[in-house]
């Protein structure tokens, strides 16, 4: 709905906002009203000392703010959402008459509070706690109490509605002020976060401005936040997801080509949503399954799981600790793998990991220290590497690498990642495993997606290339990222140890004759471009083998050049990092402002489906809620129905796609994730779509991954404990 236009200016609220606002304030003065009108309350208030004309005149307040909220929440209801307010004047006149109410109770409530600090103040010097001397309450004839029970439901009333108003007051004055100011305001809020961990100012301007583009310059003069949240779950909607999918919506599902219907068709063991989040659309070519008979498939699975277990132990002790403690690909922790994880983590347990040559001191407590740095005292992190690689050497029947030297150090923003170095002898194989997203600094590298000219195979024709970023033409990777990985390259030749295992190395040729370079998440990103920096010094000894890895990441050009190298990204279905990229959440957002304009429900209808849908999809409340159900639903108005007519009652968004249509828009250019991708489909599941029994693999390519499907199981995807499972169960279904 439209902004709320109050003193000359318009708020950050709309109309019909209130109907979500009003019944929680309501609820709550009615609440404070009754517990104020109790024996026990005017007791401990007279206790404290504070007058009963005071109680009486907050009751009063409260009952007709209680009114007003009533009346508020049916003068907001039933307007179209996005659009145009049905009685701006009467909701005027009654925000107006309801701030007039709310400034004495908030004068009451701050008076009551600063009294009641003043009370306890007495009373920590030497005042009795209870009513010394004999009083008419309320005709209750004389009442004599020595229990704090009475003081302690006043304090206890008092501290809540002083945070509540305090709170009220803050966001009232957040929303009310000028859109300039609040924008102002939110800027510095994000440039004082930054600066507390250490950005510089290029790089706070440059994080800045990827939030202002991925807003949109105009998207809050169109819609509002709660506008946003509401088209998040229409869009939900037509992906099959979340609580508005529940019922057969008369909306066709988008982007559903016919080579995915067969697909859709035959998964009968997985749910609707699951159908339609996991099949890859809008394909040329559909993707081609592995096939047993074909050795690159076979090589390229297994290649996926052996690296996998130095992907997951790079994170170190606290998330293999997690890892350990749930249910095979779930995020359910279970009691006893947990004691059992958290054993294996403690300090006097470290010994165990350790190689045969090393002895413990001071009772495994003080473990030999390996050739790492930035680790623990009792060295967490480098043992639970240490699990994850002899696990995976028990499970193929091969020996452990050997750990040349890692680093768990954090050295700032646009720095390398945690990183390990190990030396596969079996396998003549020199491993770089980089560290995912596990901190503040690595969340801000992963939002600085700038695009940056990168040329490793030489394209670039003139210099004119470094200022093109076309999307069919452009030489351009992740900015940060880039900067980590040079950081990176820096680190690796400044490691004598490291520098003699490399296959250019004369003094030991033998050794490794191949770097592999992997990581899961930022981690497969910076290990990515990590690879491409050492490609023009070792050639094509370089392979690349990532999990999850950031679907901004290359343009076009350098990620078909990577896929022709044999390079190798493993895909956990809908795991949305793997979509995710600047260009995929602007279409997004266009796609949630054009659900909004083609929706002719109200918020109020919207919400009734919505808890519905939570209704109707929580297995115990489903059988015995059902008539509740069906109520919701036909007050909500039935399925989701698409209203191009719609757009003529919302004029913001009309303006919106008439200035779509005198000027194309413009986003950020199309980036995709490396190599060639490896897909993993679920084709069984249990508990409520919540865990995935049985995978296959398919190849498929980055083109087909630009749609982000909101759920939460799409953020589920992306944790190592499932992602990780998905592999090993895809292998041994294959295998089988």
């Amino acid at each position: 709905m439209a902004p709320l236009s109050i003193g000359g200016h318009k708020w950050l609220i709309g109309d019909d906002d209130f109907i979500f606002i009003a019944p929680v304030a309501a609820s709550l003065h009615a609440s404070w009203a009754l517990c104020e009108t109790g024996r026990t309350f005017v007791l401990g208030a007279i206790g404290l000392g504070i007058p009963v004309v005071v109680l009486h005149a907050d009751v009063l307040l409260c009952v007709c703010t209680v009114v007003l909220d009533i009346l508020i929440f049916i003068t907001a209801a039933g307007g179209e959402i996005a659009g145009s307010a049905r009685h701006p004047c009467s909701m005027r006149i009654l925000i107006w008459i309801r701030l007039f109410v709310a400034l004495p109770l908030i004068l009451l409530a701050f008076a009551a509070s600063t009294f009641t600090c003043w009370r306890l103040v007495e009373m920590a010097l030497g005042w009795e706690p209870w009513l010394a001397q004999e009083a008419d309450v309320y005709g209750w004839g004389p009442e004599v109490t020595r229990s704090y029970i009475p003081q302690l439901v006043v304090l206890g009333v008092i501290f809540l509605k002083g945070h509540y108003y305090w709170t009220i007051l803050l966001v009232s004055v957040y929303v009310a002020v000028p859109p300039g100011v609040r924008a102002k305001w939110s800027g510095k809020a994000v440039r004082k976060a930054l600066k507390c961990i250490g950005a510089s100012k290029g790089l706070t301007g440059a994080v800045v401005q990827i939030l202002i583009d991925l807003a949109g310059p105009e998207t809050l003069t169109y819609v509002l936040p709660s506008d946003i949240a509401f088209g998040v779950m229409l869009v939900q909607a037509t992906q099959k997801q979340g609580y508005l999918a529940s019922f057969k919506s008369e909306r066709p599902a988008l982007n559903t080509s016919s080579l995915a219907a067969p697909l859709l068709e035959n998964q009968e063991d997985l749910s609707e949503a699951t159908r339609y989040a996991t099949v890859l659309r809008d394909a040329e070519v559909p993707p081609t399954p592995f096939d047993a008979t074909r050795d690159a498939d076979v090589e390229a699975l297994q290649d996926i799981n052996h690296y996998a277990a130095f992907a997951a132990g790079i994170y170190g002790a606290t998330l293999t600790l997690f890892n350990n403690s749930v249910y095979p690909g779930t995020s359910c922790i279970s009691p006893l793998r947990f004691l059992k994880a958290l054993c294996q983590t403690m300090p006097c347990c470290q010994h165990a990991a350790a190689s045969a040559s090393s002895t413990a001191r001071c009772c495994g407590m003080c473990p030999p220290r390996g050739p790492t740095k930035g680790d623990w005292s009792w060295l967490g992190n480098e043992y639970a590497l240490r699990r994850c690689l002899e696990a995976d050497a028990q499970r193929t029947g091969k020996d452990a690498p050997e750990l040349l030297w890692a680093t768990w150090e954090v050295r700032g923003l646009l720095k390398a990642p945690p990183y390990a170095v190990l030396l596969d002898r079996q396998r003549e194989e020199l491993v770089i495993v980089v560290r995912g997203t596990l901190n503040l600094e690595d969340a801000v590298a992963d939002l600085e997606a700038h695009p940056c000219f990168f040329d490793p195979f030489g394209m670039a024709a003139t210099e004119a290339a470094q200022n093109d970023f076309n999307d069919e033409t452009g030489l351009f990777v992740h900015d940060a990222m880039l900067a980590c990985a040079k950081d990176l390259f820096t680190q690796l030749q400044e490691h004598p140890k490291v520098q003699e295992m490399l296959p250019v190395s004369g003094s030991a040729p033998s050794v490794a004759k191949r770097v592999v370079v992997c990581g899961h998440s930022l981690g497969a990103g910076v290990a990515c471009l990590l690879a491409l920096l050492l490609r023009p010094v070792l050639g094509d000894a370089v392979y690349f083998v990532g999990f999850e890895p950031p679907g901004g990441l290359l343009s076009k050009p350098l990620a078909r050049e990577t896929a022709r190298l044999g390079w190798i990204s493993a895909v956990c279905a809908n795991d949305w990092i793997t979509r995710l990229s600047i260009k995929a959440m602007q279409r997004l957002r266009e796609r949630v402002l054009d659900e909004l304009g083609q929706c002719s429900r109200s918020k109020l209808q919207l919400s009734l489906l919505a808890t519905a849908g939570m209704l109707k999809q929580t297995a115990l409340l489903k059988c015995c809620c059902w008539p509740l159900v069906a109520l919701l639903q036909r007050l909500g108005g039935g399925p989701l129905r698409s209203q191009d007519n719609a757009l003529e009652n919302k004029p913001y968004l009309k303006r919106r796609q008439q200035n779509d249509e005198a000027e194309e828009f413009v986003g950020f250019p199309e980036m995709w994730p490396p190599g060639r991708i490896a897909y993993f489909r679920p084709t069984k599941e249990v508990l409520g779509s919540q865990q995935a029994t049985a995978w296959v693999t398919e190849w498929a390519k980055p083109e087909d991954l630009q749609e982000i499907i909101i759920s939460y199981r799409s953020v589920a995807l992306h944790f190592p404990n499932i992602c990780f499972d998905a592999y090993e169960k895809a292998a041994k279904d294959f295998n089988s």
